[in-house]
């Protein structure tokens, strides 16, 4: 390995680890700038670069430190929030939200890449169970305990449409390949497949024999 690839590399751990910082620690550095050195610096692992360069900027008075891992755990960020349990997680086709469902009776929209909130769907009026985005990541859709699923504009967060007909808690949702087609999931038994775009009831499904695993066509 040459110099310059020693460099190269050294610069990549660097920028690395400056990553892991910050997201371990950006709702301190956030809330509380100024006490980056004295709140996230002193809880980074022994062995954090950031730590490691910093080390002699540690305020004087901290004399006893808080006992912490020696490297960078796998968890890369805790996104909070939600003020009741998560029921359902889905990623956009680029990756680059998050959706998550929760008891509280919301749907949430994260940047994958920071943590950050983007946006809060709410509308529901029951637990959300279920959460999917169509396959260009315009749509989120939601399921919910309150029997109704949900299409919401991912950039704005605002609702498209409510798609109602279940007789029960909505327990799955999914878009079709091409986007056009929403399929639902339901406690009353029955699935059911919506026009993503009208959100027009088209088929209705019945399961009648769990034991052989058909299912009979309703409408």
């Amino acid at each position: 390995m040459t110099i310059k690839d020693t460099k190269a590399s050294d610069l990549h751990a660097f920028v690395y680890d400056a990553k892991r910082f910050t997201l371990y620690s950006q709702a301190i550095i956030r809330e509380a700038p100024l006490q980056t050195y004295c709140s996230a610096l002193v809880f980074a692992p022994e062995l954090s670069l950031i730590r490691r360069q910093f080390a002699d900027k540690t305020p004087r008075w901290l004399r006893r430190q808080p006992k912490v891992p020696e490297n960078w755990s796998s968890l890369l960020q805790t996104l909070e929030g939600h003020t009741s349990g998560v029921m359902a997680v889905a990623f956009s086709p680029n990756g680059k939200l998050v959706a998550s469902g929760s008891n509280d009776h919301t749907i949430r929209l994260w940047d994958s890449a920071t943590g950050t909130l983007q946006r809060v769907l709410e509308g529901h009026t029951s637990v959300v169970g279920a959460v999917a985005f169509s396959p260009d990541g315009t749509l989120v859709a939601s399921g919910s305990y309150d029997r109704t699923v949900r299409l919401w504009d991912s950039a704005t967060g605002m609702l498209q449409r409510a798609l109602e007909g279940h007789t029960h808690a909505v327990w799955a949702v999914a878009f079709s390949p091409d986007g056009n087609l929403v399929a639902s999931s339901s406690k009353d038994h029955t699935i059911r497949l919506w026009d993503s775009a009208t959100g027009t009831l088209q088929h209705r499904w019945s399961a009648f024999d769990y034991r052989l695993g058909t299912v009979k066509h309703l409408s």
